[in-house]
């Protein structure tokens, strides 16, 4: 009998560990690739309501004859934006380097946010890949 009521306890006081498990685990997004003057849309749809992001995402651009291009990242309430470390300007623009990853952070991603990266290279294809929302303490 109490053995009974010890596995009932250790249940019962083990569901809430097991929210808080599934809340701080990190949720992929979804990237894409987009031509020149074409935009990627990354959604917070997924991500749990109430808790804030930071998001990572690789992005990618192949070029056989320039060294740098450059990507304009606009958030739905003006998030901080950094690319390689490097915060992007008012304008939203920034510059990457080509044929090699370059890594787009932002912070305080919500459920309801999205985020618009647009290539305004004149010939290449910008990739947007292996987005992860991690939760963060905010």
């Amino acid at each position: 009998m109490k053995l009974r009521k010890l596995i009932c306890l250790m249940l019962v006081a083990s569901m809430p560990l097991a929210a808080l498990a599934t809340r701080s685990s990190s949720v992929s997004l979804k990237g894409g690739a987009a031509s020149p003057d074409q935009a990627i849309e990354i959604k917070g749809d997924g991500l749990y309501e109430g808790t804030y992001y930071g998001v990572t995402c690789i992005l990618n651009m192949k070029s056989k004859k320039d060294k740098y291009s450059h990507v304009q990242v606009y958030t739905s309430s003006s998030l901080p934006v950094t690319v390689n470390m490097h915060p992007v300007s008012n304008s939203g623009q920034s510059i990457i380097a080509t044929n090699e990853d370059n890594y787009l952070v932002i912070e305080a991603f919500r459920n309801f946010e999205s985020a618009q990266i647009r290539n305004i290279d004149r010939d290449n294809t910008l990739t947007v890949s292996n987005c992860v929302a991690t939760p963060s303490i905010n």
